[in-house]
């Protein structure tokens, strides 16, 4: 193969990760196909963080979050049971230097964003071929070494480059890891919802949960945090937000809360809350093997505490096409994942634990809690990380290194 023949890539799983996979990898002329296992006909989800490391990423694939209703992030506030400010941090002056602006926007808005830029066709504005997308093709198993996927139906596809973005419950991650590696409860639970902005204005007691939203804050997405064993029986395996819960259960969790608290959630929509199960999982040896690459959920599955999940995703998936250039060998793509492992994963791991210290309860029962200064600090170090800088600077250091280091395609 002719350093100039692009890359054959197989990416497993259509979700944020997985999108923008495709949209980095065409973006340098790669041959780009997309298996999801659902018909994309219903996405699910509420907001998702757009941190300046994320958007800066976005911003580079030709999405930008204010053209679809994306909220600003101004500010952050914690509150006690009782509503009383315990902390407040106003983000004008870090918003000076961030590299970008942080929103909050809607999953299925980003979702439809990041699909329109993988497949849409070749233009100045939309480099490289488009992707395409199979839906309802469920993927059952890979081969690294091979960069063969196998689907429900025992058939079977082959490539340069198979990334497994298949989401917490990958079923590639086994072949990758070298074993099954389980799931386990965080022992905590997420109660979801989305509400107008204006039902909590409209009310003296809930208005300080929605002043600050801003112009484009129409709705708020809330989420309620409980333990495990105060739900009750939680379905397993399932994904995301799609299991229906009980509003009068929800109240119940909080009974003995402030009056704002309370008529707060007495506002959530009766037939709309959804219960998420919050899993975790060790951290892997590797992210990658041979030609095979777990990205997004499937190599580091996020708690929400500290709104990364989504970013560390598109950084995932920006690293990977900058250590994927235009005329990368078929031959040289082993080598060139563990170059993109050498940016990542120690990053995503960082990640993963100051998310776990951020969502440790107040009564120190899983160590000390994460105090709102070592927060702001936590945060300013993600969001001013940029993941295709840094790749691109890691690739440029070692073109000139040893034998054992070279990359055989320049940038």
């Amino acid at each position: 193969m002719s350093e100039a023949t692009p890359l054959k890539v197989l990416v497993v799983g259509a979700g944020i990760g997985g999108l923008s996979a495709a949209i980095a990898l065409r973006q340098q002329g790669h041959h780009v196909e997309i298996f999801e296992k659902s018909r994309l006909a219903s996405e699910v989800g509420a907001a998702v963080h757009c941190a300046p490391n994320c958007t800066a990423l976005l911003n580079r694939m030709g999405i930008y979050p204010e053209t679809f209703g994306a909220t600003v992030n101004e500010s952050i506030t914690f509150r006690d049971k009782n509503a009383v400010p315990l902390f407040s941090k106003h983000y004008a002056e870090e918003r000076k230097h961030w590299q970008a602006e942080y929103y909050l926007v809607h999953r299925i808005d980003l979702h439809s964003a990041l699909k329109h830029a993988a497949l849409r066709p070749t233009s100045p504005s939309a480099p490289g071929p488009p992707a395409t997308l199979h839906t309802s093709r469920a993927v059952s198993s890979i081969s690294p070494s091979t960069a063969t996927i196998t689907f429900a139906d025992n058939t079977s596809l082959s490539a340069d480059l198979v990334v497994a973005a298949d989401g917490i419950h990958s079923r590639a991650r086994a072949a990758v890891a070298g074993r099954t590696v389980p799931l386990f409860t965080s022992g905590k639970c997420g109660y979801r919802w989305l509400a107008p902005t204006a039902a909590l204005l409209d009310d003296d007691a809930t208005r300080i949960f929605a002043e600050e939203a801003g112009a484009e804050g129409r709705v708020m997405n809330a989420i309620a945090f409980v333990p495990t064993g105060e739900v009750g029986e939680v379905e397993r395996g399932l994904s995301g937000y799609n299991q229906s819960a009980n509003k009068g259960k929800l109240i119940e969790h909080f009974a003995g809360f402030s009056a704002p608290v309370m008529r707060m959630l007495d506002k959530a929509p009766a037939d709309d809350v959804m219960l998420w199960d919050l899993l975790d999982m060790e951290v892997l040896p590797t992210f990658v093997k041979d030609r095979a690459v777990l990205i997004g959920d499937a190599a580091h599955p996020f708690l929400p505490y500290m709104g990364q999940g989504a970013a560390q995703a598109v950084e995932d998936a920006a690293a990977l096409g900058a250590c994927l250039p235009t005329g990368t060998p078929a031959a040289d793509v082993p080598r060139r994942l563990r170059v993109w492992e050498q940016c990542r994963k120690e990053r995503a791991d960082w990640v993963q634990e100051v998310t776990r210290v951020r969502g440790r309860d107040p009564n120190g029962k899983q160590g000390p809690p994460q105090t709102p200064e070592a927060f702001a600090d936590a945060l300013e170090r993600c969001v001013s990380h940029n993941a295709w800088d840094h790749a691109v600077n890691v690739m440029n250091s070692l073109k000139e290194g040893s034998n054992d280091q070279k990359i055989a395609a320049s940038l």
